[in-house]
């Protein structure tokens, strides 16, 4: 019988190569295609993935067929979303219109969008 060991996803050979290097209390949290985020839990901390209070690091990697290797000391992170505007796209008037009848910012930001549409679309 075939091995499976050649279908493991790169998720998998990462997360077993940070506990192999790191230890159990190190936890693959993302990755790209050359950095992998980790997540390290405090000893207060239940250890589980994700930004829970948990202390989180990049570290550079390479794949070289099933080996998996990190390069330099993980590098302390912190995690930052933004949100930006989608060019060329818009949300649906009708979608609008329905949050116009919100209360609060949402709905205030909805009726303005409508007038600007009246405005641009005249």
């Amino acid at each position: 019988m075939a091995s499976n060991k050649g279908f493991r996803s790169l998720g998998d050979q990462l997360r077993e190569a940070v506990r192999d290097k790191f230890g159990e209390s190190y936890y693959l949290d993302e990755f790209t295609d050359d950095q992998a985020i980790l997540s390290r839990a405090s000893k207060t901390d239940e250890v589980r993935p994700g930004p829970g209070g948990q202390k989180q690091f990049s570290v550079a990697y390479a794949v070289d067929g099933d080996k998996v290797s990190f390069s330099g000391k993980p590098t302390p992170v912190e995690r930052v979303t933004r949100y930006e505007p989608v060019s060329g796209r818009s949300l649906p008037t009708d979608l609008i219109k329905h949050l116009s009848n919100q209360d609060g910012v949402v709905g205030s930001m909805a009726k303005k969008t409508l007038r600007h549409r009246e405005k641009t679309e005249k």
